[in-house]
């Protein structure tokens, strides 16, 4: 299902989320091997996105947080904790240097995002849009491809994400399936 005018995201709606979440797997292919994880994608506004990661059985692997402009991923089977200057390669795909956190989680939610650095454009039909991510020496770096919409409260969010890192050779598949949202309940504040 295509948004209707080739807008994605209702940003007045989207405005008064307070928590959006998303469920899926996340299908990893590299000259390094494939793999495939389950995630959940937890979103709570105004600025922290948690990527939790499991393994086909249900086992906690790893957690990422974007929280403001601070990065953690935590991989829970090692009890190891990585900043974002420390992350390792397996997980390198998840941050982009040239891009702000705040970016960063906008992207992984299929939410527009103004950057110098990112280029953005949308099929003739209106089904899938392609966002291009360019690094410091103006060269193409990654591309996001984000297909399959789905209305969800006013909101259109991306059914599949495809994450191509050109210069390390790995593809993310992620196939989001299952969608909550949460709003703010204006009498209580």
């Amino acid at each position: 299902m295509p948004p209707p005018n080739n807008n994605f995201v209702n940003e007045a709606k989207f405005k008064t989320v307070s928590k959006l979440v998303m469920k899926g797997n996340v299908i990893i292919d590299s000259h390094d091997g494939d793999g495939k994880l389950n995630a959940t994608f937890d979103f709570e506004m105004p600025d922290t996105l948690k990527i939790q990661f499991r393994d086909v059985l249900g086992r906690k692997q790893a957690l990422m947080s974007f929280h403001d402009e601070n990065f953690l991923l935590w991989l829970q089977r090692e009890n190891k904790r990585y900043n974002r200057d420390e992350i390792p390669d397996s997980f390198s795909l998840f941050v982009f240097d040239e891009l702000s956190l705040a970016n960063i989680r906008r992207l992984f939610l299929g939410l527009p995002v103004n950057d110098d650095n990112i280029k953005t454009e949308l099929n003739e039909s209106g089904l899938t849009q392609r966002v291009e991510i360019i690094d410091d020496n103006n060269e193409l770096s990654s591309i996001f491809i984000y297909s399959d919409y789905q209305l969800k409260d006013e909101i259109y969010l991306p059914g599949n994400i495809q994450i191509i890192d050109l210069n390390k050779g790995i593809e993310l598949k992620i196939k989001l399936y299952h969608f909550s949202v949460e709003y703010f309940n204006l009498s209580d504040l």
